[in-house]
């Protein structure tokens, strides 16, 4: 794939784009909005989608990688918020709570990442296993943990069990839309595709940019800590 393709999939595509709309709409005072509960209903769309995706997906390939790569994402899972909590707190005025913070967000990965990633190998007419919207699962798990670790560790405290914080995330929105999905999408199979293919498959994109678009607009609102935090918080 050419240079110029690559650059006008990851920034020219629909969804970008809406995205530094929805910045710019902030920028100039624009009353633009999409309500909380509109937003809300998208988030869970998107959500349920992937999963739906990735089950049917898996359904469709061989599953002997699929324990080597979960390792892999267990070990990244530790890793990426381990890296990062240690870094950010080589940056100027990052403490160690918002450190944590930002680190295991991180290393539990965004829904919005792994949506805009999707979208992108897709038109980018790359293959991948269909296993891999689970390793959003996956990953998670262990960042949680850590990163109650390191607050204990940081705080001296416990504000919380670690069977509290395990059950917080495995009850969580994003877990059980993801892995309901996937194993909704996994058993109903090829013929459960078929029933869903025209809303969950077909308009996903859509749903994407109007979700990257009320993005958009919380990043404007909140580039005045840019100037608060400095380089540390890039």
């Amino acid at each position: 794939m050419e240079l110029f393709e690559i650059l006008r999939l990851n920034i020219l595509s629909p969804m970008v784009l809406a995205f530094v709309l929805g910045i710019i709409a902030v920028i100039v005072k624009s009353d633009l909005k999409i309500p909380e509960q509109v937003y809300s209903i998208i988030s869970i769309y998107l959500l349920f989608a992937i999963g739906l995706k990735g089950g049917f997906d898996l359904a469709r390939s061989p599953v002997g990688s699929f324990g080597s790569a979960s390792i892999v994402a267990v070990l990244l899972g530790l890793a990426i918020p381990l890296w990062s909590f240690f870094l950010l707190r080589l940056a100027d005025r990052m403490t160690a709570v918002n450190a944590i913070s930002v680190a295991i967000h991180y290393g539990a990965v965004s829904a919005v990442t792994l949506s805009a990633s999707i979208t992108f190998l897709n038109e980018a007419g790359q293959t991948f296993e269909g296993f891999m919207p689970t390793m959003y699962v996956i990953m998670e798990i262990p960042a949680v943990i850590l990163g109650l670790g390191l607050a204990k560790w940081y705080s001296g405290g416990k504000k919380q069990s670690l069977g509290a914080a395990l059950r917080s995330a495995l009850t969580g929105k994003g877990f059980l839309l993801l892995g309901g999905g996937v194993l909704i999408g996994f058993i109903s199979g090829e013929p459960g595709y078929q029933q869903v293919k025209p809303f969950f498959v077909d308009l996903f994109p859509g749903f994407l940019a109007l979700f990257l678009l009320e993005m958009g607009t919380l990043v404007g609102a909140r580039l005045g800590d840019l100037r608060k935090m400095g380089r540390s918080l890039i």
